[in-house]
């Protein structure tokens, strides 16, 4: 084979093996090419999935934020973080409008609302007007509204298993104050604690006096009308005085010195029980007398006074609720003790309640009230004249 042939062949061979080595590397760098684009998809995936989750990392962050627990703490405080409530709406029907105690409820409510940033519109109220016919109108009303929560205050036991079963048929949430709901939680007063605590407080005055013996008779206050579970303030304070003194203060036993009187919730009423029973043991001079509220109390000193027998040296007096005209009672020396039930705070433990509700976070089945025996000593530091 000549020169020039050999030549020939081996740039040939040359070109080939660069040709293998070429191809290769382009092989190489389609792949990359390729690869970076399946990572700029991954990325733009992983973005676009974390995109799709912020709102519901914003709803859990929310959720997480607006418990029950976190917005007792800011209602406490007088200041909500965020404005949980704002966009949302509750109902709340008063028990009745146009008297201190349900006033004191009902101002709470809104406040907190409004402090939630809730809008004064999205805050339905209604007047139950201590009438059993009234509530159930009210109640149709409010629950055809579809609120997100509804707060109900209706004194009628047996109007408010109506009212629940109306409220469940129409996917309506309830809180009820002080009356029960069944399967709805309940906010409010916590009356065998708080009758206990009065009844304890009787007998220390009791035995401050001299004893059980000292005293010729012991009214306890009760309401037929209002059901077994609101008249646990009274059986909460005879049940104290019958564990402390026995057979003497237990009504079913006979020469027993304790009365069950029933109040049917008005001063005129309980004035007129009291003077009945004063009539009835017209040489009685020393009493015990404790009453289902305020004014209750009112009434039988009324009844006291226009029989000529008021002297608060010789009456030991107990009341629960101690709303204003309570608060006053005890700086005038009238009555000795008043078990506080704190409705100016209602709505501090309301509204967190309803809001935890509407983030689908839990609340306690009861909330119950913490409460205080109010006396003249310190009825200042937990009512402060303003």
């Amino acid at each position: 084979m000549n020169r020039s042939k050999l030549l020939l062949i081996l740039s040939i061979v040359l070109l080939l093996v660069l040709t293998l080595v070429i191809l290769p590397g382009c092989k190489t760098t389609v792949a990359t090419e390729t690869t970076a684009g399946a990572a700029s998809t991954t990325i733009a995936a992983a973005t676009t999935a974390s995109e799709t989750t912020a709102a519901p990392t914003e709803t859990t962050s929310a959720a997480s934020l607006y418990t029950y627990e976190n917005l007792r703490k800011m209602a406490d405080a007088g200041k909500y973080e965020g404005t949980p409530a704002k966009g949302h709406n509750i109902a709340f029907a008063n028990i009745i409008e146009g008297i201190d105690f349900s006033s004191q409820v009902r101002e709470p409510i809104s406040r907190n609302w409004l402090a939630a940033g809730g809008a004064e519109g999205d805050l339905a109220l209604y007047d139950n007007n201590w009438d059993s016919a009234t509530a159930i109108k009210v109640a149709d009303l409010a629950i055809a509204a579809k609120p997100e929560v509804f707060i109900e205050f209706q004194i009628d036991g047996n109007v408010n298993e109506i009212i629940g079963r109306k409220a469940r048929d129409a996917g309506v949430f309830i809180i009820a104050v002080d009356i029960p709901v069944t399967g709805f939680p309940f906010m409010g007063v916590d009356n065998y604690g708080a009758a206990t605590l009065a009844g304890k407080y009787a007998i220390d005055q009791i035995e401050k006096g001299g004893g059980i013996d000292k005293i010729d008779k012991v009214f306890v206050a009760y309401d037929v009308s209002l059901g077994d579970y609101v008249n646990q303030r009274a059986y909460g304070i005879k049940n104290a005085l019958i564990e402390k003194y026995g057979d003497i203060v237990d009504p079913t036993k006979d020469g027993s010195k304790l009365i069950m009187l029933d109040q049917k919730n008005t001063t005129e009423s309980m004035q007129k029980a009291v003077a009945e029973q004063l009539s009835k043991y017209p040489n009685a001079k020393n009493f015990v007398i404790t009453t289902q509220n305020d004014i209750g109390m009112a009434g039988a000193i009324a009844a006291a006074e226009v029989a000529g027998r008021w002297d608060p040296e010789k009456w030991i007096c107990v009341s629960v609720n101690c709303e204003k005209i309570g608060q006053q009672m005890l700086r005038e020396g009238k009555i000795d003790g008043d078990v506080a039930f704190f409705p100016e705070k209602y709505g501090n433990y309301l509204v967190p309640a309803a809001i935890a509700h509407i983030y689908n976070n839990p609340i306690p089945a009861y909330i119950l009230m913490d409460h205080v025996v109010i006396t003249k000593e310190n009825v200042d530091q937990y009512y402060p004249i303003k």
